[in-house]
Formats: structure tokens, sequence, C-alpha cells
């Protein structure tokens, strides 16, 4: 009589994955025991966790979150009113992570472009201009943006020298959240058939879009800065599928 493997059943499955299994039926009967006004909460927090964990595993796809995230800020200060936005806190806790896996692994790796000169001088004469600001705290808001800026930037491109892979990380959710803008522009521009009263041109026929900036012109300028983007890999791989045809 052959003796059973306690470590692991002929199946496959060892201790571990029994366990988690378990675990996972668990928390499958405690959420569908919720009350339904406490799922949505469940499900948020659920998110929260999966989303730190994510971040704190690949920096890089923490700032994915916080690049898809960001145009949504002005709908949440409108619906939630909440006294900092999603893609801030995600772009400081993508920070952390990133600082946090350095300092793990003991290597600080920092690497500048270009551009760091010219937001450092822009910041500059931004953190100067507190002597003739009328207002302490919009002063603070929009210096610390310039700021996130600088360090998005310089996150981005250490990662991308230091891992190139991560810069198709990067233009796949700049990619994605374009989309997604453009995609909700044209619905609001002449598919969903109405709008906001102001927003009507043509007679009310069509209605200009605004995503999810609730203005058009922030819109229109998301859009300026990210379609160009998209048309240049556009063209790339119509250019490469062209020459991979030629040579069949």
């Amino acid at each position: 009589m052959s003796r059973i493997n306690t470590q692991q059943w002929s199946g496959g499955w060892n201790k571990a994955e029994i366990a988690l299994g378990l675990v996972t039926l668990l928390v499958g009967i405690a959420v569908g025991m919720l009350p339904l006004n406490q799922l949505g909460l469940f499900v948020a927090i659920a998110l929260t966790l999966v989303v730190v964990a994510i971040t704190f595993a690949e920096p890089a796809l923490g700032l994915a979150f916080t690049l898809f995230a960001a145009p949504f800020g002005p709908l949440e200060n409108i619906m939630l009113h909440l006294p900092i936005e999603s893609g801030q806190l995600l772009l400081i806790l993508t920070l952390a992570a990133w600082l946090a896996r350095m300092l793990y692994r003991r290597e600080l790796r920092l690497s500048t472009g270009l551009l760091v000169w010219p937001l450092l001088t822009f910041i500059g004469v931004a953190v100067l201009s507190f002597f003739a600001a009328q207002s302490f705290e919009l002063w603070a808001k929009e210096c610390l943006k310039w700021i996130e800026v600088l360090a998005a930037y310089v996150l981005v491109v250490s990662e991308i020298k230091a891992r190139p892979h991560t810069l198709r990380i990067f233009v796949a959710a700049i990619l994605i959240s374009t989309l997604f803008e453009a995609a909700l522009g044209i619905f609001q521009f002449g598919l969903r058939g109405e709008g906001p009263d102001e927003f009507a041109i043509l007679g009310g026929r069509f209605f200009r879009s605004y995503g999810t900036f609730e203005q058009p012109n922030p819109f229109g300028g998301y859009m300026g800065l990210t379609w160009p983007l998209m048309a240049g890999i556009a063209l790339y791989y119509v250019g490469r599928t062209i020459a991979m045809l030629k040579e069949h």
C-alpha cells in the first residue's frame, strides 16, 4: 500500500494552495453575506488593497494607474468633494513604492533628462511668485502640482533607463486613458443627444465634449497633448506592417 504524500496530493495541490483555496472560499462566503449597502465599500477596500500591492510590486504599474486616474480629478471634486484627488494619491503611493524599492535594494539610481533643468527653473519662478500671490492655498496647490510633474518625470526617465521594458507600460497607460477619454468625448459630442445647454453647438444638435474634465477647454488640452503621441505610434506600426507585407 503506497504512502500518502502529506506535502502534495496526487492532483498536484500542496498545503499552501489548499489553504489559499479555503481562505478564498471563506472570504467569498463572507462577502455573499454582506448587506448590499456594505458590498460597495468592501469592493472599494479590496480594490484599494490590490492596487497598493501591485504598486509596491511594480511601481511602473502604479504610475500607469495614476495616468488613468488623473483625468477623473475634476469629476471627483464635483461628485465626492474629496480634499485630495485619487490621481495625486496614486502618484504619492507610486513615488513611495519606488523609493522603498530602491532603499530595499540599496541602489539609489536617479536619471535626469533634458527637461529637468527647465522644470526646476519653472518651479523656482513659481516658488518666488509667493510674494505676489493673492491666495496661499492656490499658490501651494500649483507649486505642488509642478513638483509632482518633476518627480514623475525623474521616475519615468530613471525606470526606462534602468528597465527599458517599462516604456511599454507607460505608453500603454497613456494609450488606454486617451482612448477612453476620446470615446467618452465622441459620445458626449453627438451620440448621447443631450448635454449642458452652455455646451450646445449647431442649434443644440451637438455638444462640446468635456470628458471627465467637466469643461471643454481642459479636455481639449488633454487630447491635444496625447493625440500626437497616439498618432505617432499608429504611424509607426502602420509603417512596420507595410514593410512586413512588402517582404512577403
